[in-house]
């Protein structure tokens, strides 16, 4: 164990053990050969990091703008498999998708860089804080857009689903936000219930027959 020689009253000199001493030089005192000894322990590594190293806890929240459309599918992707089993794994997250694990990992690094994602290498994949809020607003969005496709166009739910998967990566914010209170004006308003959206499958269903009927003519001719 390494000593430290301290002099006793300028005379005897005493050899103490430094494992557990701390020596504090500070800013004034650089040059003037002055110095303070403390006999606490050292404070935890994790609690000395400097405030500009501490990155993850200043990286204002990025905007879902500044994501590209492949890893808001993979946050919407592992906000599901979260909601649905508890934990997202690198498989989960791989079959929701249907992509290679290995093309999951790519993507898990990338959001982590991002302080979207907690991950490491053979662990189970977390969404933090931010993550968890920009995830929200992505799967809301694919919700909005789901809803008006089938509950005011009456499109197929699968149908729906895989136009929403598309759409959600392009309407902006204002658009989105009139997509939302029109499909909520049509459910309230007395004048546009159940009703009027039946009149609109119907003649849906009327209009498609006869224009589908006009292409096979042109076909035929």
């Amino acid at each position: 164990m390494r000593c430290l020689a301290l002099a006793d009253d300028g005379r005897n000199l005493r050899r103490l053990p430094i494992a557990n001493i701390t020596l504090t030089i500070g800013k004034s005192d650089i040059g003037n050969g002055k110095s303070e000894i403390s006999s606490e322990a050292p404070a935890c590594p994790s609690s000395r990091v400097p405030e500009a190293l501490n990155t993850r806890q200043e990286r204002p929240m990025p905007d879902i703008a500044e994501l590209s459309s492949t890893l808001e599918d993979y946050l919407e992707a592992m906000a599901r498999v979260i909601a649905e089993k508890g934990m997202a794994r690198v498989r989960d997250i791989a079959a929701a998708l249907n992509v290679h694990k290995s093309t999951v990992t790519g993507a898990l690094r990338s959001l982590c860089e991002k302080g979207l994602v907690d991950y490491a290498p053979y662990e189970i994949a977390t969404l933090t804080a931010q993550g968890q809020e920009v995830a929200r607003r992505i799967v809301r969005r694919h919700e909005v857009i789901r809803s008006f496709l089938v509950d005011v166009l009456s499109v197929d739910e699968d149908m729906a689903e895989a136009n929403a998967c598309r759409m959600e990566h392009d309407l902006d914010r204002e658009v989105l936000e009139r997509v939302r209170l029109f499909a909520e004006f049509v459910k309230r308003c007395p004048h546009c219930g159940k009703e009027r959206l039946q009149t609109f499958r119907v003649y849906y269903r009327r209009e498609s027959a006869l224009s589908q009927g006009a292409a096979k003519e042109r076909v035929r001719k």
